[in-house]
């Protein structure tokens, strides 16, 4: 895309509102830095925006950006400085506000004493709370002791500035909010790389604590402050990794100790890194007993709550401290938990999978079975389906045809009737004992459709029994009680060989009853059962007269004429 000639590359509607915009005069302000490199503030419909926008020598736009919401690929905003920057690239006199070009302050600041540049950075300072913010940010040096509450000051001059009246940030403001704590957090990189471990921590420590502040009273919808929680979290991971000052190290440990014991990380997704990081660096006989300490009371609240979805968050508190004892030696202990709480399926599975492991067949058909059990008393029908899945897995290995019968059954007529399923159970019959047991599947189906209260349905469960049988006379006759274009669409391809008078019988009254219905789509769809009525035998002529039955008797559908034309008939 060039300067020249961008109108080629976007879509008209946001070309012509951005000329309006130019027109109009939204651009408050623009300036050119450097050769190729512009700067702009566009009065916008909910506040003002600031564009940047990078060319190359050839007058090709190399990169854009703008922090409005529009979440398209150009907005209205950068269209409009591109039109300003064309048009002053035609002319050399401007008939915009004139732009400041950065040789300007550059003789200034050579010009003027350092007194005159101190007096007017004091003076400036004193008027501009986000001046001094960015001083004590890009000029202050590095200080080795944790100063949290510098920074927890800047970041919350930042949030309440771009706080609305009633003190909420709007999620158009939120991305302008978040740049100045996305810039802290490189910050805190650099302090990181240069060792100064104590100013990185003092960052990161003070975007996990205001990001949480705050986020309650902003539209978090695209995770941005959310994110930065957690990448502060990731950031104290690499300090502690980094960290050989003994007293520093138990001082974060502290902190992340307190940070854990605050569940409103939980409601916004960064729980699960805070505590990670937490027992990642419960690391000494201090600190593992706090986390010892911390899972035990978790725990006893899950307990006093019981609540009936506390499950998952048992398991994952019993896996924390499992895993902290395996790694501290006292993997007896570890084992203990995993005995004792062999209801919670993720320790099942450990217990399942070392026995599969050792070949232990007897001991993880035993597991497998009580886990079923447990599974069914709590109704996590998706557990009990993998864990019969892997029954029949090794009974099919053993060749339990007896087994194998029961687990297939089961699989079949209680999760979702699958055919894999029907033909592994069908496999365990010799061919006469399957007919009585197939009359018995298919009579469990019927009974349920007689059983209806509402009058038929058609069963697509009884239809793939029929298919994988090659009953196509029943099949046909439960396609015709159904009466309804989609299923004889959907059966067509079986049945077309043996039953192709009827189905264009079905297709006719099908479709005419389907045209009831009216719009374009309707139009498309018919055009495509049109389509297949023609493939049948003898049914392009009956598909060709009942095209033509349509468009007498609904003249007054151009849109069906229009669609019809793509048949070409």
């Amino acid at each position: 895309m060039n300067i020249k000639n961008f109108k080629k590359e976007i879509s008209s509607e946001i070309y012509y509102r951005g000329e309006d915009y130019y027109k109009n005069g939204n651009i408050s302000d623009i300036q050119k830095i450097g050769k190729n490199r512009w700067i702009a503030e566009v009065e916008g419909n909910y506040g003002d925006y600031n564009v940047e926008i990078n060319l190359d020598d050839l007058g090709n736009i190399k990169n854009y950006t703008c922090n409005c919401p529009y979440d398209g690929d150009i907005c209205k905003h950068v269209v409009a400085v591109l039109f300003s920057i064309q048009k002053d690239a035609e002319s050399p006199i401007s008939v915009h506000k004139p732009q400041k070009t950065i040789e300007e302050w550059e003789i200034i600041l050579n010009e003027i004493s350092d007194q005159e540049l101190r007096d007017f950075v004091f003076h400036y300072a004193n008027h501009n709370i986000e001046f001094q913010d960015e001083l004590v940010i890009s000029l202050s040096k590095a200080q080795k002791k944790i100063n949290t509450e510098k920074y927890r000051q800047i970041i919350s001059h930042t949030f309440n500035i771009m706080s609305n009246r009633y003190g909420f940030i709007e999620y158009r403001d939120v991305d302008a909010a978040m740049i100045p704590i996305d810039g802290l957090l490189e910050k805190a990189e650099d302090y990181l790389s240069e060792n100064h471990l104590h100013e990185a921590f003092s960052i990161a420590s003070a975007v996990a604590i205001e990001c949480l502040n705050t986020i309650q009273n902003m539209d978090d919808s695209n995770g941005s402050c959310g994110g930065a929680i957690c990448m502060s979290f990731d950031l104290v991971d690499k300090i502690l990794e980094k960290c050989n000052d003994e007293k520093l190290s138990n001082d974060i440990f502290t902190w992340l100790h307190e940070q854990v014991n605050n569940k409103e990380y939980n409601n916004y997704g960064c729980g699960e890194m805070l505590e990670s990081t937490f027992f990642e660096w419960s690391n000494n006989p201090s600190r593992l007993e706090k986390a010892y300490h911390f899972i035990d009371q978790q725990i006893i609240i899950l307990e006093n709550e019981k609540k009936w979805n506390n499950n998952y968050r048992l398991t994952e508190l019993l896996k924390y401290k499992s895993k902290l004892l395996i790694k501290n030696g006292k993997k007896e202990e570890a084992d203990h938990i995993i005995d004792n709480n062999l209801h919670l399926d993720d320790f099942r599975k450990i217990k399942i999978d070392e026995a599969l492991a050792q070949n232990d067949y007897k001991s993880a058909i035993q597991h497998l079975h009580q886990g079923i059990l447990q599974a069914e008393k709590d109704n996590y029908q998706g557990i009990v389906y993998r864990y019969q899945t892997q029954l029949l897995k090794i009974y099919t290995q053993q060749n339990d045809q007896k087994n194998i019968r029961k687990i297939a059954k089961d699989l079949y007529f209680n999760h979702h009737y699958s055919t894999d399923d029907y033909r592994t159970y069908k496999n365990t019959f010799s061919s006469d004992e399957w007919l009585d047991e197939r009359e018995k599947i298919i009579s469990h189906f019927t009974t349920k459709q007689k059983n209806y209260k509402w009058g038929y349905f058609f069963n697509s469960n009884l239809a793939d029994v029929y298919i994988e049988e090659q009953m196509w006379k029943p099949l046909l006759d439960d396609v015709i009680k159904a009466d309804r274009i989609e299923t004889t669409e959907r059966y067509r391809k079986y049945l077309q060989n043996n039953y192709s008078q009827e189905l264009l019988s079905l297709y006719n009254n099908n479709i005419l009853k389907y045209a009831e219905n009216t719009g374009r789509e309707i139009y498309t769809n018919i055009v495509s059962y049109l389509k297949n009525m023609a493939k049948l035998e003898g049914g392009l002529k009956e598909a060709k007269e009942l095209m033509q039955k349509l468009l007498d008797m609904y003249r007054n559908r151009p849109a069906m004429k229009d669609e019809f034309r793509s048949l070409n008939w």
